[in-house]
């Protein structure tokens, strides 16, 4: 993955800081890119309530795993259509999983109720850990520390999901 630095003025000149940005190599979006895939976010979001936090995203604001606008349910967006991640949580800190096949969709927060769906995301053309390409309305960037990020190239069965979606310790 590349992944760029932040830097930070060391003179009494105000600090500025440009976008974080990990983009997924060609290895990890070739895994994206596949109809089955499981992906497995562990981290601790710093985001405040009342704002999209993108932990895993693609091009045009796609949303493989972050949080619903107010910060306390796991989300996907496919351009179409959102898919909850069922229980409200808090991510803070939290595991995240998306899986899909050919047919369908689940995602799992923190161990808690399965979202499924008979969708599938498009292929994505780009990824990132921590945000979008086009980050819509504010300021959705997925803020905080990642512990892990795992990527599966099957479609993880629902019940390992529940298992495989907690926290980081």
């Amino acid at each position: 993955m590349l992944f760029r630095s932040p830097w930070i003025s060391t003179t009494t000149t105000a600090a500025t800081r440009p976008i974080e940005t990990c983009q997924f190599g060609a290895s990890a979006l070739a895994l994206v890119q596949r109809s089955a895939v499981t992906i497995l976010v562990r981290g601790r979001s710093i985001a405040t309530a009342g704002i999209y936090n993108i932990f895993v995203g693609s091009q045009a604001a796609l949303q493989w795993l972050g949080t619903n606008n107010t910060g306390t349910r796991l989300e996907v967006w496919d351009g179409g259509a959102n898919l909850d991640g069922g229980s409200t949580t808090t991510f803070q800190p939290y595991g995240a999983v998306y899986a899909q096949d050919a047919t369908s969709r689940a995602v799992c927060a923190n161990g808690g109720t399965l979202g499924t769906d008979a969708r599938t995301m498009q292929a994505p053309t780009i990824a990132y850990l921590g945000r979008a390409t086009n980050v819509y309305s504010g300021a959705q960037y997925g803020d905080g520390w990642y512990d892990e990020l795992v990527i599966w190239p099957f479609r993880v069965a629902n019940a390992a999901l529940q298992a495989k979606a907690v926290p980081y310790v």
